[in-house]
């Protein structure tokens, strides 16, 4: 179960797959002021202007976690077991801290170069958080069915506890970030940078029209699983090849830096159309940033 920020984060990957009807047609650049293009090392470097309006990973990781509780609790009530992670509340949100700054590096292109080389384009172990993760299959449908209650009802807890913006405000800004993103990638910047990117990828001996269109093939055993055994036997030499290959190329012609500035810009037009909403939002996170950290010192 995941906090609306959680979802507009991890979305970003899931985004990518709506672009490739439009990655090869025109687009019309924003009005407004532009945003120089920078030259990033990695998507580290870079932040986007509607980062201000959501909960840092931080904060939301610990969210995540007192989420949980709270749908745990829940479920004692109703005479049920929790599923057992047997992990600290430390290590649950460092997971989840860990898996959307990995989410982050892959927003334009695979940028990542050492897990490229390692594990191509499956998520690297390191994302997986401290525990294997709970199968629903294995849990009987009563307990299921229970989670799900319990998670509406913990969600709607979250939020008069103070944890979470309203959902009508919370929902604005993922949806925008979204949206900014899709028209971004059919911007003709990203589209001119793209064509680059692919001839790069050609001479290397990988010819892709776009970061999607390697991360999309149907070669790499994309089977979910981020355990060590699985990986060893899913990632193939020509898929971890292609990976660090589609890295060097994002950099070699800024695939990164171009990516970034069409986006910003479309950004910063939606946030100037939704300022004061947006500046709600805002004030909304900080009260709940303040109440997470008071929630979790108290061991909730």
């Amino acid at each position: 179960m995941l906090s609306s920020f959680a979802r507009g984060t991890s979305a970003a990957l899931l985004v990518l797959a709506s672009t490739a009807a439009c990655s090869s047609g025109g687009g019309t650049a924003p009005a407004g002021a532009p945003v120089a293009t920078p030259t990033p090392k990695s998507m580290a470097e870079l932040r986007l202007p509607l980062e201000t309006y959501l909960l840092d990973h931080e904060h939301a990781g610990k969210l995540e976690v007192l989420l949980l509780g709270l749908r745990d609790a829940c479920l004692r009530d109703k005479g049920f077991t929790p599923p057992s992670t047997n992990v600290t509340r430390q290590q649950a949100a460092a997971g989840y801290v860990r898996l959307w700054r990995y989410y982050d590096t892959r927003r334009y292109a695979i940028s990542d170069r050492a897990t490229a080389r390692r594990y191509g384009y499956h998520l690297p172990p390191f994302t997986r958080g401290a525990a294997a993760p709970v199968s629903l299959g294995s849990l009987s449908k009563p307990l299921r069915q229970a989670m799900t209650t319990c998670g509406e009802r913990a969600a709607e807890e979250q939020q008069a506890k103070g944890l979470s913006p309203g959902q009508e405000r919370s929902g604005l800004a993922t949806d925008l970030k979204a949206r900014d993103f899709r028209a971004s990638q059919s911007d003709p910047r990203v589209l001119a940078v793209f064509r680059k990117w692919s001839a790069c990828m050609g001479r290397k001996g990988h010819p892709y029209a776009t970061p999607l269109d390697a991360a999309a093939d149907r070669r790499w055993k994309l089977s979910g699983r981020r355990t060590a055994a699985a990986l060893r036997a899913e990632v193939t030499p020509q898929e971890s090849r292609t990976a660090a290959a589609e890295a060097d190329c994002a950099y070699e012609t800024n695939v990164l830096g171009v990516s970034f500035a069409a986006e910003a810009e479309y950004e910063n037009r939606d946030i100037e159309k939704n300022a004061e909403a947006l500046d709600g939002l805002k004030a909304d996170n900080e009260r709940a940033a303040r109440n997470i950290d008071r929630r979790w010192a108290l061991g909730e």
